[in-house]
């Protein structure tokens, strides 16, 4: 698909820009290019570079303002220097910062420009914590925030500081379009608007809002009748006079991650945003009007947002004509655990979003109750997107008796490793299997590197056997017999007696097999070096398969059966699966899947003052061992592919189910109970764990 932004005004700006300011019709900003530091001017309503100033490497610019004549100020520390309409740059050596003997950790945060010929430097500082409360220790520091008025000639008015403890703390401050200083500042009364009189020298307070809810306020932008502010990726606008706010729209409908939102401002209905889109790597300023909307709206229900996925839903917001992905976020609630409820209620009441990530819970108790529609329908029909564009082994291990749930667009293999001259190529072996493979060298179990103390220990054993445990589609769980016995005398007796670096306990002898997770071929290449030899994956001691299990890295899809807008739905899950991929994982997309293999046997380089290296594709550091590996062999590539071909299972981790395991294997470690009574209360205490999450 072919972006097409769909907004009222759009200009793609000349750089990705660090810092900037907009007076009137021209924003100045600064970047870096090629090694240099620019102070560019550009007009809004064209885009059309009309200055731009290399800035020396000294200066070390980290924040600019500018005036209405168009001169611009640029801020490092304690420096400060002014470039003119003709790009001469002069420095202003009699910069003075008062009262900061004291300071610890000083911080410039912005600098700005009145229409009066002032200047505020706001800046985040330890402080003497005696400086602001009587009764304070005088060793301790409180952090807070001090804005320094200074006049034309830089020398200093006054200054107001604010701490950020007991209560208080500075929302924001910055310099309206009108060339107010206004302070957003908070403290056990509520939420104040403030105004920094300099004739009276001092903040004034203009009123207080009645707001209950005023964590997490983001993009503060003062407008004339009140401000506008942002929680997550939804704008709001607070109004003085209503003394009420009201949302306005969800930026990530319009394509915009509002992290990455650099300006801000609303003027008659008229939403102005610059923002930095990575995908173009340059910043880029936008229109949008107050009260447009898509036709249609998707929502896409998650625990917590990233970064990464904010990013894909914007890419796909941009692409999309009629379509619009909105995030709904549960982990706003009071705490996690009451959000985590509330999204499985929501899930078997139909009343979840169309679409859920649904890593953060076990997907397998919902099977049975029809939540989630299956995703080999959609492909059945879609003539873009075939199940075979999956890998296959991927594909099966995410089924559940031949249907598709979810899906996510990365994976990383769980397993366990060793020299081939001590695994000889074996792999699905039995626990007492591998025990025996470490008695023939002399060692025990403490010989396996990756575990910890018994509880770990037993998390990783019991997630990689859940499904051997658990008969999801039933309900029920059989937790006795031998299988089950031996992993509990295995996390009973590791102790992880090696105490040395990993690459020289192995070069010793003390090491012989490895637990951990394969995410690229570099991971394999790297482990292989470490080991002084090819290794073999033995995978996880297992009742069947190769032992070797995959999990998803980041968020996993699924879209709900009672969504009426399932088409829309899998429209955007096909894009992610497509593009959400993370760079150092393997993707589960096949042609993302070749191109990414491809590439791990293709020399990398950078270059260097200019000079060029190879880039390492991996790198092991610790002590003195230091390893790097480059381009892959077909040969390491062929391991790679072998051992994802052999993967027939998924990694499961059920935190409850999990807390049952080790609360009651606890009394057999200790020797209070035997095998035989703790199995049987694991297995009563999960039965009933099971029975009531599809109630």
């Amino acid at each position: 698909m072919q972006q097409t932004p769909r907004y009222d005004t759009y200009i793609q700006l000349a750089y990705l820009y660090e810092d900037l300011v907009v007076v009137g019709q021209s924003i100045y900003g600064v970047a870096s290019k090629e090694g240099e530091v620019r102070i560019v001017s550009q007009n809004i309503g064209s885009g059309e570079i009309v200055n731009e100033v290399i800035i020396p490497e000294e200066t070390a610019v980290q924040c600019i303002a500018a005036d209405s004549q168009g001169n611009i100020y640029a801020a490092g520390e304690r420096s400060f220097w002014k470039i003119d309409c003709a790009g001469d740059i002069s420095a202003f050596d009699d910069f003075v910062l008062e009262d900061m003997e004291s300071a610890a950790n000083i911080t410039l945060k912005g600098i700005y420009t009145d229409g009066n010929g002032y200047f505020y430097f706001h800046y985040a500082m330890g402080l003497p914590s005696i400086e602001f409360y009587e009764d304070a220790e005088t060793d301790t520091f409180t952090w807070a925030d001090r804005i320094y008025i200074k006049d034309s000639q830089l020398k200093t008015v006054f200054y107001e500081q604010i701490p950020n403890s007991r209560g208080t703390r500075l929302v924001a401050f910055s310099v309206d379009r009108e060339g107010n200083p206004m302070a957003l500042v908070q403290d056990v009364e509520g939420l104040h608007v403030s105004k920094i009189d300099v004739a009276e020298k001092k903040l004034v307070c203009k009123g207080q809002l009645d707001e209950s809810d005023t964590e997490d306020l983001e993009q503060v932008s003062f407008t004339e009748n009140g401000f506008l502010y942002c929680k997550g990726n939804d704008l709001f606008q607070y109004n003085y006079k209503r003394k009420e706010s009201e949302k306005i729209l969800n930026f990530l409908s319009y394509g915009i991650s509002a992290g990455d939102i650099q300006y801000l401002y609303m003027n008659s209905g008229l939403i102005e945003v610059i923002d930095n889109y990575d995908t173009l790597a340059t910043s880029e300023y936008v229109t949008i009007q107050e009260g447009e909307s898509p036709e249609i709206t998707v929502t896409l229900g998650v625990m917590s947002t990233t970064k990464r996925l904010e990013s894909i839903i914007a890419d796909y917001n941009r692409v999309t004509k009629d379509v619009r992905i909105e995030l709904k976020q549960y982990d706003l609630y009071d705490d996690y655990r009451k959000g985590l409820e509330q999204l499985k209620l929501d899930l078997i009441s139909g009343k979840a979003p169309d679409i859920i990530n649904i890593s953060p819970i076990r997907i397998d108790a919902f099977i049975t109750k029809d939540v989630f529609a299956d995703l080999y329908d959609f492909m059945d029909i879609d003539s873009s997107f075939a199940r075979e564009m999956l890998l296959e082994s991927v594909r099966k291990a995410y089924e559940y008796d031949g249907h598709l749930y979810s899906m996510g667009a990365s994976f990383q293999l769980y397993t366990i490793w060793g020299a081939d001259s001590i695994v000889n190529g074996q792999q699905g072996v039995s626990m007492e299997k591998m025990i025996q493979i470490l008695e023939n060298k002399g060692k025990t179990i403490n010989a396996i590197f990756g575990f910890s103390a018994d509880e770990p220990v037993l998390t990783t054993l019991c997630s990689f056997a859940m499904d051997d445990f658990i008969d999801w589609d039933a309900g029920y769980c059989h937790f006795s017999g031998q299988y089950m016995k031996g992993i509990l005398d295995f996390a009973r007796e590791y102790t992880g007696g090696v105490s040395g670096a990993y690459s020289e306990e192995i070069r010793n002898g003390e090491i012989l097999l490895t637990v951990g997770c394969i995410r690229n071929v570099a991971d394999y290449q790297l482990q292989k070096e470490i080991y002084g030899e090819e290794v073999s994956f033995i995978g996880y001691p297992t009742m069947q398969g190769t032992g070797t299990a995959m999990g998803s890295v980041g968020e996993e899809l699924a879209i709900l059966a009672k969504s009426d807008k399932q088409e829309q739905a899998w429209d955007f899950v096909k894009y992610f699966i497509q593009h959400g991929y993370n760079d150092l994982c393997f993707p589960t997309y096949k042609k993302n899947f070749d191109a990414f293999i491809a590439a791990a046997m293709e020399d990398a380089t950078r270059e260097y003052a200019g000079r060029k290296y190879m880039e390492p594709k991996g790198i092991y550091a610790h002590g003195d061992d230091y390893i790097e590996v480059f381009a892959a062999k077909q040969q390491d590539v062929d391991r790679i592919l072998a051992l994802i071909n052999g993967v027939t299972t998924r990694y499961k981790y059920n935190t409850d189910i999990q807390n049952i395991i080790n609360e009651e294997a606890e009394s057999y470690f200790l020797g209070q109970k035997d095998y035989e009574s703790v199995a049987k209360i694991i297995q009563s205490r999960i039965n009933i764990y099971l029975s009531e999450q599809v109630e």
